[in-house]
């Protein structure tokens, strides 16, 4: 068996075991030294005895029980290196399941990245659009620079013309003084075209301003006018509601058809004085279009007298004549939308109306029905009463015409029924003054109803709050489930890690078992010969075998360099280099365990976070992606619980 030593004593060969590391598929084969080698000292070691015993003292040396020990300790500890890498191919395969899985779920993503790249695409083609839609403006306005720089060249060439002009005068000196004075005189005519244009074109400037802060009010009016007419639509829609759900009690509605009748012509005043309230703002309008409008025309005849004596006027003349007729147009424009709005701002003003008599009559037409059946029960209840005196008085008046002979009974009769009329009529009295109060109890009844619907209602608001909370917490948890699914992910591999190093320590562990066992056979075989030595000179002298022993035995301790102290110290050595690997390997596994406990905790919590939702809660693609990971990181668990026993 492996780590066994033995030695036999005689003449029989020594035959000595050397235990080796375990491989991955089973038990190593003990290493045997060769018989020739072993074979060579037990000759000399037949030839005495006190060889044996100094073998056999080796053998049964402290240092050597304690290294043969450790490399049985080593052996184990292979054995549980090896069970570990079975798990480790075990774990392998789930881990290439789960790669498999994110495989598709990285499909799936592409999936999700093309359309991605599909939006983008079409907001490219929609930023190409703009780009066009910009370009475009470039040339408009690159156009209008052209036209700016033709007016310059032709500013130019009225001032070459103007240098002519003087080129001509000094020529001809005698019209010097009258070319000097139309030059003079047409210099101020040009600055006072230049001081009348610059004039115009402040003018124009302000107007322009004007205009687009019209249009900019057009635009605002257009707005409010679109909303309005969302909010009258969403009125019209609720009172076809309304009335889609009113049209069974319209029979009822004719009670209070008086009320009605008087909202309208409250509804008519109303609409009279909005109406003269447009008409007021319409002539305000009017009127602030007017004094405008004559603005613009004292532009163009200013535009007109600056530009009556020039060509390069009529271009400036014609865009004037352009912006008067898109001033027109817009105040045509505006013009009409305000009229729009403003019919439209009357008939939601008359809706709004409608809406709330409508309102007014629902409640009225709620107290007129809840008043009905009051008084309808108390119809009811006198009739009974009214029909049981008739039949009382009816029994009375027989009785009256078969007694006649009993007046004064009849008499006494008839006090009777008149003191229980009276009694009757205070009940009914009294019952009337309980409906009062009845009525008077119901009115905070009805507040509170009202009340406690708008409790509900803000109960209701309070619970979709706290569902929207709810939901951003599972999606909190669920990144925190993904971020602890990474964690232990990080943990496997980290457990893998611990792995190789375990992997590199048992190899250099096998490696160092075979370095010692083959340092024991040499030194075995060296103290082998060193006794061999040592019997050889005690058969000629004592003295002088000793000497010459001890001679012999220092010249081996030379030669070969090997000495029982030194061979001791090695071993010690190699023992605490030993006792360092085990402990290198004892942390490593404590920190797995560490690693593994902390990853059992986390799925724990996991699991109860899960098991505490309900049921479709977490129904989503991430959801799913975690309820994967969280199973194989419970399969991995049970798995390294197994292994780690």
């Amino acid at each position: 068996m492996s780590g066994e030593t033995t030695a036999d004593e005689g003449p029989s060969p020594v035959v000595v075991t050397v235990p080796l590391p375990m491989p991955e598929n089973g038990p190593a084969p003990a290493e045997e030294v060769p018989e020739d080698e072993a074979a060579a000292p037990s000759e000399d070691a037949s030839e005495s005895n006190n060889g044996t015993n100094k073998n056999s003292s080796i053998t049964e040396h402290p240092a050597y029980v304690t290294a043969m020990q450790e490399i049985l300790v080593l052996k184990e500890r292979v054995q549980q290196l090896d069970e570990v890498e079975r798990t480790k191919n075990f774990l392998q395969v789930q881990l290439d399941t789960l790669s498999n899985t994110v495989e598709q779920q990285a499909a799936a993503l592409e999936d999700q990245k093309s359309e991605a790249r599909k939006q983008e695409e079409a907001a490219i083609a929609a930023i190409a659009a703009s780009k066009m839609q910009l370009e475009k403006m470039r040339k408009e306005n690159e156009e209008k620079k052209r036209e700016l720089e033709a007016t310059v060249v032709r500013y130019a060439v009225s001032e070459q013309a103007v240098i002519k002009a003087k080129a001509e005068a000094s020529q001809h000196e005698k019209k010097m003084q009258e070319a000097k004075k139309e030059v003079e005189a047409i210099q101020k005519r040009m600055k006072s075209i230049a001081a009348d244009r610059a004039k115009s074109d402040k003018d124009f400037d302000a107007k322009c301003n004007e205009v687009m802060a019209i249009s900019r009010e057009k635009e605002k009016l257009r707005d409010e006018l679109h909303n309005k007419d969302i909010k009258i639509k969403w009125a019209q829609n609720r009172i076809t509601q309304e009335m889609d759900a009113h049209r069974e009690t319209q029979e009822k509605l004719d009670k209070v058809s008086a009320i009605v009748q008087q909202a309208q012509d409250d509804a008519e005043l109303a609409k009279k004085d909005a109406l003269a309230s447009i008409a007021a703002f319409k002539q305000a309008h009017a009127d602030k279009m007017q004094t405008l409008e004559l603005q613009v025309h004292e532009l163009k005849a200013q535009l007109i007298v600056a530009c009556s004596n020039e060509d390069t006027r009529k271009l400036e003349q014609k865009e004037a004549n352009e912006a008067a007729v898109r001033i027109k147009k817009l105040e045509d424009e505006n013009g009409m939308l305000s009229g729009r709005v403003l019919t439209l701002e009357a008939e939601k003003l008359d809706l709004r109306q409608r809406v709330s008599d409508l309102v007014k009559c629902e409640e009225e037409k709620c107290q007129l029905e809840k008043q009905f059946i009051s008084l309808k029960a108390e119809f009811d209840q006198m009739q009974v009463v009214m029909r049981r005196k008739s039949e009382e008085l009816e029994a009375a008046a027989s009785d009256a015409e078969a007694w006649r002979t009993k007046e004064a009974e009849l008499l006494s009769y008839t006090q009777q029924q008149t003191d229980k009329l009276v009694a009757v009529q205070s009940e009914a009295i009294a019952a009337e003054n309980k409906v009062q109060r009845l009525e008077a109890e119901y009115q905070p009844l009805s507040d509170r109803n009202s009340q406690l619907k708008e409790q509900l209602q803000h109960v209701q608001t309070e619970l979709e709050a706290e569902k929207q909370a709810h939901k951003q917490e599972v999606q909190l948890l669920t990144r925190k489930v993904a971020e602890k699914q990474e964690a232990a992910e990080k943990a496997a591999a980290k457990l893998e890690e611990v792995e190789g190093e375990c992997a590199v320590l048992k190899r250099k562990q096998q490696l160092g078992t075979k370095e010692l066992a083959r340092e024991l056979q040499q030194c075995r075989k060296r103290l082998e010969q060193l006794e061999a030595g040592g019997s050889l000179g005690s058969r000629t002298n004592s003295s002088s075998s000793l000497e010459d022993s001890g001679g012999g035995g220092g010249g081996v301790a030379t030669t070969n360099g090997v000495e029982p102290h030194l061979l001791i110290e090695h071993i010690g050595k190699l023992q605490t280099k030993n006792t360092k690997l085990n402990e290198k390997i004892e942390f490593l596994e404590e920190h797995s365990r560490t690693l593994l406990i902390e990853v059992q905790r986390k799925t724990k919590l996991v699991q109860e976070l899960v098991m505490r939702q309900e049921t479709g809660a977490l129904s989503s693609r991430v959801y799913d992606l975690n309820k994967v990971r969280c199973r194989f990181s419970f399969n991995f668990i049970n798995l390294l619980t197994q292994a780690w026993g």
